[in-house]
């Protein structure tokens, strides 16, 4: 037959096995160490009056027996709402994660860098070389990304900063091989 725990700290309340009796057990709700008395025969609950108090297991301040969260310090005392509320936060994270991670990540940046790259890859050469193979780089990991998990978005702009990569790099190596001619030329008309 089952045994009556109550929590004298938080009031919580429950029934345990008989094997329980007499021993001293945690609360699950607040992890008093409380005493399991033995079954009473044949005597009615005892109500407690309207106007009952407690003491709260955070701050210690009195609150009713039926309070679900402190009035002084705003901690949560019911174990079921810090439950509910716990999962509430878990799924707002949840929803959280799943609005930045619809993107692949690197692949807006390939598009800039190769934005970046195809306008300043001819003025400077060195800054193409850098550039170029950089935006390709980027756009290579986002579309390996992509592959491995399909729900993420960014294809598009992963492969448009793979083609402005090699463009950057085709107009970087146009342009260094026109100066190179046009040096060798000038020379030889001296």
């Amino acid at each position: 037959m089952p045994v009556a725990f109550r929590c004298e700290v938080c009031n919580y309340a429950r029934e345990v096995p008989d094997d329980y009796a007499g021993r001293k057990i945690r609360c699950p709700q607040c992890a008093a160490a409380v005493e399991v008395s033995a079954p009473a025969l044949s005597t009615p609950a005892a109500v407690p009056p309207a106007d009952a108090t407690r003491p709260c297991p955070f701050c210690a301040e009195p609150i009713k027996i039926e309070a679900r969260k402190c009035r002084w310090c705003g901690e949560i005392v019911d174990r079921q709402l810090a439950i509910a509320k716990q999962q509430e936060k878990v799924k707002e994270v949840e929803r959280r994660r799943e609005i930045l991670l619809r993107e692949a990540p690197g692949a807006k940046a390939s598009l800039v860098v190769g934005i970046a790259g195809l306008l300043l890859g001819p003025l400077t050469i060195f800054g193409g070389f850098a550039l170029g193979p950089l935006a390709i780089v980027m756009a290579v990991s986002a579309k390996n990304a992509i592959r491995k998990e399909p729900r993420l978005e960014g294809q598009g702009l992963s492969t448009a900063g793979l083609v402005l990569g090699i463009l950057t790099l085709l107009a970087t190596v146009a342009v260094l091989v026109t100066n190179v001619r046009m040096l060798t030329m000038g020379d030889g008309l001296d």
